[in-house]
């Protein structure tokens, strides 16, 4: 009987062991996951850190954006930081957009961004008379989109079509505002076309108590003639209140059938590579058909984009008598009424440009007509 008991005991002696011996083990192996997961979750990607815009395109799967942040090192274990996003029950609720992350943040905080943060909106400044090119070139910049695309959009016929643009180009109707706006994961046409489409449905809105009519053949000439007339205003002052006067004075240019002389449509004409000051050359050249001191009228179309307050001011031109007008060389103007008082004013304005040049490119803009006799 002592004999059997002794067995016992020693048989569960031997149990006990092998089991505190599996607990120890088990105990030590789970404190060891413990660690490496605090440690995971308590070590940055990388130190120091920096930030990084990461883009997430849509559909993008969680693994595949785990293993992008691994490359940055924004975070050290892929697995690990999927086993986060599973528990936390957030690996379908990864949205797409652009987040700036910073690599020196822990696990936990990279995860909230990319699921709870907001996507990065860039804000996109258009001034006041920029050509389409310039447009072009700074959304670019921006990275929206490749200047190719941007130019193929604003020329592209259907395109004009659908938006009722008169002009062989959307030059005049990209209207000047600041935008909030998100860049596209892709350049192409497609993406350049929406943006160029939001620049478009501004400008219609913007003007719409302005331009109170609908592009029909009827009224297809008065929007023209308005926007086209805007556009020199644009350039030729930085002074609001003589926009109304500079319009007034094209009006009457215009209507006793006088070159309407404007040094900017010369220089638009020239295109987009010409740099400098114009020349007495270039206003006499009639192969460009923006040249308005050798063709009568308006130039056949806008040369940039103008602002509401210059479209405004195209619509309601200021009477008076004036036909002529030169800078001051502060940015403001001196009107006359006939070309002899002109020139007497250009002469006391402007008597230190050099021979051979127009003041076209004085600040503010500057007005000579040419004497055509």
């Amino acid at each position: 009987m002592s004999s059997y008991l002794n067995k016992k005991i020693q048989l569960k002696g031997v149990f006990l062991k092998v089991f505190f011996s599996i607990f120890f083990l088990f105990s030590c192996f789970a404190l060891y996951g413990f660690f490496k997961i605090m440690f995971f979750l308590n070590t940055p990607g990388s130190i120091p850190g920096q930030k990084i815009e990461v883009a997430i395109p849509p559909k993008a799967s969680f693994h595949s954006v785990a293993v992008y942040l691994k490359d940055i090192k924004a975070i050290t274990d892929v697995k690990k930081f999927e086993r986060l996003a599973q528990f936390k029950g957030l690996t379908s609720k990864m949205k797409s957009g652009r987040f700036v992350i910073n690599t020196g943040w822990k696990p936990q905080a990279i995860l909230n961004e990319i699921i709870y943060g907001n996507s990065v909106i860039d804000k996109v400044v258009i001034v006041e008379g920029l050509t389409w090119w310039e447009i072009g070139k700074l959304l670019e910049k921006k990275g929206f989109l490749s200047f190719e695309d941007f130019e193929q959009v604003v020329h592209d016929p259907e395109f004009l079509k659908k938006w009722g643009i008169p002009f062989s180009n959307a030059e005049g109707f990209l209207f000047p505002d600041t935008y909030l706006m998100v860049r596209p994961f892709r350049q192409d046409f497609d993406s350049a076309k929406a943006i160029v489409s939001r620049l478009l449905e501004n400008f219609w809105t913007r003007t719409r108590e302005l331009l109170s009519f609908e592009v029909t053949p009827k009224n297809i000439r008065s929007i023209k003639r308005a926007i086209i007339l805007a556009s020199i205003i644009e350039k030729e002052t930085s002074v609001p209140s003589e926009r109304r006067k500079i319009s007034g004075v094209y009006a009457n240019r215009l209507r006793i059938v006088m070159h309407v002389q404007a040094d900017p449509t010369v220089a638009y004409g020239l295109g987009m590579d010409f740099q400098g000051k114009l020349r007495k050359d270039h206003l006499k050249d009639k192969t460009n058909k923006y040249n308005t001191y050798t063709y009568y009228g308006l130039p056949p179309g806008p040369i940039c984009s103008p602002s509401l307050e210059c479209i405004r001011a195209a619509l309601n031109p200021e009477e008076h008598k004036y036909l002529y007008f030169v800078s001051r060389g502060d940015g403001s103007h001196i009107f006359s009424e006939n070309l002899k008082d002109h020139n007497r004013m250009v002469h006391i304005y402007q008597k230190s440009l050099r021979k051979g040049d127009t003041p076209s490119l004085i600040p503010g803009g500057a007005k000579v007509p040419i004497d055509e006799d």
